[in-house]
């Protein structure tokens, strides 16, 4: 958001100064210790959704996944039943399911902590027999998702018929993209996630990376501009907004990178939020203001416009702090908490200026633009602030021109307005057609069904187990299959599910970690999860000894410490 950046600035930018003085001032925010507002329904946190894989495939499955607007350390698990009765576990997030036949599956999301999720059906058909294999489909998800554009309703516009890229996709994967993104991969080097040190000038030619690092950083890049999709479509359902719109708004403004990229006027995060951001967010979203001013002012139930220059510059650096992510000392210099948790502010920012050109156009009366255009309106406060879209349309209406977009554009006075809408308006009219199915999680845990056990005579209980279980996680720097010196990465969550589906977490320190299972059933299967990492491997608990669970990665895969 580069904000109001028009004639306004040069008198304002005291105002900036002063927000960002108080902001350097204020302890860290909590997104644990937000409130929800009596005017908001309760946020659901916690969701899991079933997916079918992409194209032809050679056995049939079905992939669950969870999310939730959780801590990112957080562990979730699957659970659920397969028709009549066959029930399974999934020890971590993306799992892979087999089916054998046309099924109805119910399944929920769950953690540690108690957390629980909806319980879901979902029926699964496999179309058989095609050439090369088998053919997924998944319909008929219930409960069915409900969505409603927020922003309709605030500019009189019931009854309107959404355009796709207004719309809401039936799960996060359908936000999935594959785009070379030059500022990312340039970041992703520079900030050390990609290794470029093999690449001509370490994969960089300024700040820009070169054709060697945009190479190593495709994986990363790949990455980085999807783990934000749950976030999104979480925000999107919550408050009404369209995923498509959230993640093109993160894509022109930050190409996912949450990190400062305009020093200059002082913007912050995914989005890019400056002090004019968060001044018409605080001014529209009652809920949002009475989060921020609790706990930082006294007597909250005074309105923000009713208070003081300085407590509102407060106001306005307290709500900055949530989508500012940059932290000197954290991994990569980024708390990404914080960036996760920012997509809902994010949101609400931009729902604030739907409220903001609808305050326009309630005193330009004779304004009567369609549903896009008013998107196209909504941006261009956004991005550039009250003045400049009043003026435009004022301008409009002297000239006796009906108010769309064609002519409101050719009236914007205000630097970078209008190529910042066409720009954003390709992105996103595109995105359709720049989907990409994840396809196959090839290292995720596979779960078979199993068919009803056999009548069998009692057999004597087996003895208890004496072993240990060792797990080493490294990057394979000199490629000889073991963990050295100097290739141990530290903490990453293991994860070990037994057989009965309890579950035992630990850290790895220096890339190893030790469970002690003495006096557990000797015999049984267990499955070693990275929980993040989609990695897993099954073992068979012996009576005694150790057994060593080995988990290599090559460069420039994981970084030396999660994120």
């Amino acid at each position: 958001m580069t904000g109001k950046k028009n004639h306004l600035l040069f008198h304002l930018l005291p105002i900036i100064l002063v927000t960002g003085l108080l902001l350097s001032m204020l302890p860290a925010w909590n997104p644990a210790q937000a409130q929800t507002s009596d005017n908001e329904p309760p946020k659901q946190t916690l969701y899991a959704y079933v997916d079918a894989p992409a194209g032809i495939v050679t056995r049939p499955y079905v992939i669950l996944s969870a999310f939730g607007s959780l801590p990112q350390s957080t562990a979730l698990e699957l659970a659920g039943v397969v028709g009549a009765g066959d029930e399974f576990i999934c020890p971590g997030t993306p799992c892979e399911l087999t089916v054998s036949t046309d099924s109805v599956i119910r399944f929920w999301a769950y953690t540690s902590q108690g957390d629980r999720s909806p319980e879901y059906k979902a029926t699964v058909r496999i179309t058989t027999p095609v050439p090369g294999g088998y053919k997924m489909e998944v319909e008929a998800i219930e409960p069915d998702l409900y969505y409603a554009d927020s922003c309709a309703p605030i500019w009189d516009m019931y009854s309107v018929q959404a355009p796709g890229w207004a719309g809401m996709p039936r799960t996060p994967s359908e936000l999935h993209t594959e785009d070379t993104l030059h500022y990312l991969a340039g970041r992703l080097i520079d900030r050390g996630v990609v290794d470029a040190s093999s690449c001509p000038n370490g994969g960089l030619e300024g700040s820009a990376p070169n054709g060697c690092g945009i190479e190593l950083a495709r994986q990363a890049m790949i990455e980085w501009q999807n783990r934000y999709d749950f976030d999104l479509w979480l925000a999107g359902k919550n408050l009404g907004i369209s995923p498509y719109i959230l993640k093109t708004l993160l894509l022109r403004e930050s190409q996912f990178w949450p990190g400062r990229s305009r020093y200059f006027v002082l913007e912050y995060g995914l989005a890019q939020i400056n002090d004019f951001g968060a001044d018409v967010a605080l001014r529209w979203d009652y809920a949002l203001y009475q989060e921020v001013c609790d706990g930082l002012l006294s007597n909250c139930d005074v309105p923000y416009m009713s208070r003081s220059a300085s407590s509102r510059a407060m106001l306005r650096g307290a709500l900055i702090r949530r989508v500012a992510a940059e932290c000197p000392t954290c991994e990569y210099g980024l708390d990404m908490d914080i960036a996760h948790s920012s997509i809902d502010t994010i949101g609400r920012t931009l729902r604030a200026n739907c409220s903001e050109t609808r305050l326009i156009l309630f005193y330009n009366k004779s304004a009567n633009p369609s549903y896009e255009d008013l998107w196209k309106f909504t941006l261009v406060s956004y991005h550039s602030g009250y003045y400049c879209l009043d003026s435009a349309i004022k301008s409009v209406i002297a000239k006796g021109q009906r108010v769309e977009w064609s002519t409101v554009s050719q009236q914007l006075t205000c630097p970078g307005a209008l190529k910042y809408v066409d720009d954003f308006w390709n992105m996103l009219t595109s995105l359709e057609n720049r989907i990409v199915p994840p396809g196959e999680y090839e290292t995720a845990v596979v779960l078979s069904v199993p068919p009803p056990p056999p009548t069998v005579a009692p057999t004597a209980t087996p003895a208890p187990s004496t072993a240990k279980v060792w797990v080493h996680v490294y990057i394979d720097k000199n490629n000889n299959n073991r963990l050295d010196y100097g290739e141990g990465v530290s903490g990453v969550p293991v994860q070990l599910t037994l057989a009965n589906g309890a579950v035992i977490f630990d850290d790895t320190t220096i890339g190893m970690v030790t469970f002690d299972l003495a006096g557990k059933e000797a015999g049984q299967r267990i499955v070693v999860s990275l929980l993040g990492y989609y990695r897993s491997e099954s073992i068979i608990l012996p009576q005694e000894g150790d057994v060593l669970v080995a988990f290599k990665f090559t460069q420039p895969g994981l970084p030396t410490r999660v994120p």
